[in-house]
């Protein structure tokens, strides 16, 4: 009774606060009708967290989708346009403007219609078989773990120890082989020894009583032990992007954390503080050790580089307009980002990139997010049907997520839902094609580690 009075306090609190007053404080007063169309995405999207705050069930992918919308769509536009300033140069009027929420809101629209047909679709009465995924064990966890540490070395002597603990950009400067290599041997550094954790975790969760009652629980509570000291280690602040590092302990967090009534409550809060005050500074060695922290008022760092998000948007309907839609080739690029460019020398590169050049801006390494991606490929039905099936796919996750909760069921959603909620920021704010191509290497580690298993001997007594 008192948890369902709190999160009704609390839910009233972050409308009125986070929803009405905030916004309301970043337009300095100034009630132009201009302003009135990133305030209702605000609104809209803090509204929709606190309907999430009252249902108990599994709504984290849903959640970290309106945090990035309430922050980056509906706080970052009202400070740059009350400013009447954006991270990149360019002139807008209020067309531009209205153009780029009409993006927005189809964008949100199409997710929901998404999310509310698969919530109301008629359930299949399937007879559902046995995977053997069920048989992953102590045994599988070992020999995971094993292969993980073998890559983790062999990688580090090619890369280069030293490496660990340099500045990203440094560390790409002093390595002797090309970026394309440098960047698998990356990945498998990292990715097997994070995926490795993941798996004892949920292991842990789900098979380990309570206390340590025998020598499997000890094993598997050591293995956890040193699995976090090796990502301590790999998937550090220095050396690994701010998205990477924030998905991997974001996700340890979810993974470990007990469920209760008010877990999406401190979920949301949690959000909106790391993306509003720690994002801006989490990239501070990126490109060397020595960090100077600059304090400086939230309307401010709203409208830095970092949330170009919106100004993006504007700028995707400019480059259309100019060269038109991609059709889908941008998509394909994506899909096929493996494919070598000695290969397929016309690939494209990611859409942010490919903006910014077509506008004639300097600098290059420009976000995308999936409104822009949508639009440039297939303009405003792109925008609506793709974030529909995105809805779609969103919901269908959260709810197999409960289900093998429920069942304790060591599966493919089992392992990816905790890094995806948190890893959904990256692929929101874009471009796609960097984002996928981070995302892939951990879908196909969670499948050959599920692929790691020993099927139980069944004795007749």
């Amino acid at each position: 009774m008192i948890s369902i009075f709190l999160r009704k306090y609390i839910s009233i609190v972050l409308v009125g606060v986070m929803g009405v007053i905030f916004p309301l404080i970043l337009m300095q007063e100034s009630f132009e009708l201009i302003l009135m169309l990133p305030y209702l995405v605000a609104v809209y999207s803090i509204f929709r967290l606190s309907v999430i705050m009252y249902n108990e069930k599994f709504r984290l992918i849903e959640i970290s989708f309106f945090v990035f919308i309430y922050v980056f769509l509906g706080l970052s536009p009202i400070a740059q346009i009350q400013l009447g300033h954006f991270p990149y140069s360019g002139v807008y009027g209020e067309t531009d403007i209205l153009h780029a929420f009409i993006i927005i809101y189809i964008g949100i629209i199409g997710y929901e219609i998404g999310l509310a047909i698969h919530k109301y679709r008629r359930p299949k009465n399937k007879i559902k078989s046995e995977t053997q995924a069920k048989y992953f064990n102590l045994k599988s966890l070992m020999m995971l773990i094993l292969v993980s540490i073998v890559l983790f070395v062999f990688s580090s002597l090619f890369l280069g120890v030293n490496n660990l603990f340099l500045p990203r950009n440094i560390a790409a400067e002093t390595e002797d082989i090309s970026s394309s290599i440098g960047q698998l041997l990356g990945k498998l550094q990292q990715v097997p020894i994070y995926i490795s954790l993941l798996f004892a975790l949920v292991l842990w969760k789900y098979k380990s009583p309570k206390g340590i009652k025998t020598y499997r629980d000890l094993l598997l509570l050591l293995s956890i032990i040193t699995l976090l000291i090796f990502n301590l280690i790999i998937n550090n602040p220095i050396s690994s992007p701010r998205y990477w590092f924030g998905a991997v302990y974001l996700s340890i967090i979810i993974v470990f954390m007990k469920w209760g009534r008010l877990s999406q409550t401190k979920i949301i809060f949690l959000f909106i503080f790391i993306f509003i005050v720690l994002f801006p500074y989490a990239d501070l060695f990126r490109n060397s050790l020595e960090a100077n922290i600059e304090i400086r008022e939230i309307i401010l760092v709203l409208a830095s580089g970092d949330f170009d998000a919106f100004q993006q948007v504007m700028n995707s309907k400019v480059y259309t307009d100019i060269y038109g839609y991609s059709f889908g080739y941008q998509l394909i690029g994506v899909l096929l980002f493996w494919v070598p460019r000695s290969i397929w020398t016309d690939k494209p590169v990611g859409t942010g990139y490919t903006i910014g050049e077509g506008l004639g801006y300097e600098f290059l390494n420009i976000s995308a997010s999936l409104w822009v991606e949508f639009f440039v490929n297939f303009s405003f039905i792109g925008v609506i049907l793709l974030f529909a099936l995105y809805g779609y796919l969103t919901s269908y996750i959260q709810k197999k997520y409960i289900e093998s909760e429920r069942k304790k069921e060591m599966n493919f959603i089992t392992i990816f839902t905790p890094f995806f909620a948190a890893y959904q920021f990256f692929l929101l704010r874009g471009d796609l094609l960097s984002s996928f191509a981070y995302l892939a290497p951990i879908i196909i580690v969670i499948i050959i580690g599920l692929n790691f298993k020993f099927k139980r001997k069944i004795t007749n007594n």
